[in-house]
């Protein structure tokens, strides 16, 4: 049903370091990327799923998101693991274990370590 997502960030550097680091554990990295855009799919693939931008419409404030929910497919438990362990290497805030039946991560220990989507 959904094709992608996008959305800008308030520390871009940041915000690639963080995804470049926790979706290589979940088998996605850069696919394309452009001056302050950043494009993740599948490794491997030329499609991307999921971007971060350093910028957005002028009359969209970057951090006023609220109620966003989204999450990360993951090859399995162990991927999810993985992934969560990075996140929290990275400096994410620990909310929680990864459910026990998860085969998604959700980035749910960034978004609220940093009150958005992105830095």
């Amino acid at each position: 049903m959904i094709d992608h997502v996008s959305f800008s960030v308030n520390d871009f550097e940041e915000s690639v370091r963080f995804y470049d680091g926790t979706l290589a554990e979940l088998g996605y990295a850069q696919v394309l990327s452009f001056p302050g855009v950043a494009l993740y799919g599948l490794k491997g693939s030329r499609k991307p799923d999921f971007s971060i931008s350093a910028r957005g419409k002028q009359e969209e404030p970057v951090g006023a998101a609220r109620g966003v929910h989204f999450a990360f497919k993951a090859p399995s438990k162990d991927a999810v693991n993985r992934w969560h362990a990075k996140a929290l290497e990275l400096g994410a805030q620990d909310n929680g274990k990864p459910g026990r039946y998860s085969k998604a991560a959700d980035p749910k220990e960034y978004l609220r370590r940093y009150g958005n989507l992105g830095r």
